[in-house]
């Protein structure tokens, strides 16, 4: 799957959590992706509806930087046809979390994630 997964990326760039549902096989499933930021209070969740083995994948890639997640407008998941029923997440979370999932809507891009300030020069 993580092949699957590394092509779909590869190939398309800006790939949705509705395009691998999609286009990989057996990527869909039960499991809820989300970003592990406070214990016991609302999450913030990038997808719902992962297999357990396409979380295992994408995680595996993302761990190995062969690909990365940027944020995403969430207009590019109402084009694909599925939105989470979910509150967007706008800002930094508040300390301790929200009271309720917020949804955080995420493309995956090829390579690395940017390092952002690596090789730039400031200005005087």
């Amino acid at each position: 799957m993580k092949h699957a997964i590394l092509k779909l990326v590869t190939d398309l760039d800006f790939v949705s959590f509705v395009n691998l549902c999609d286009r990989i096989e057996g990527f869909k499933g039960e499991w809820v992706m989300d970003l592990e930021l406070f214990e016991g209070r609302g999450r913030v969740v990038l997808w719902g509806g992962v297999s357990k083995e396409g979380a295992a994948a994408l995680n595996a890639l993302l761990k190995a930087e062969k690909i990365h997640w940027e944020s995403a407008n969430p207009l590019v998941y109402i084009i694909d046809g599925m939105v989470p029923r979910l509150p967007i997440l706008k800002r930094k979370p508040p300390v301790g979390g929200y009271k309720k999932d917020h949804w955080v809507p995420v493309t995956f891009r090829p390579g690395p994630p940017p390092r952002h300030g690596a090789g730039q020069k400031g200005t005087t």
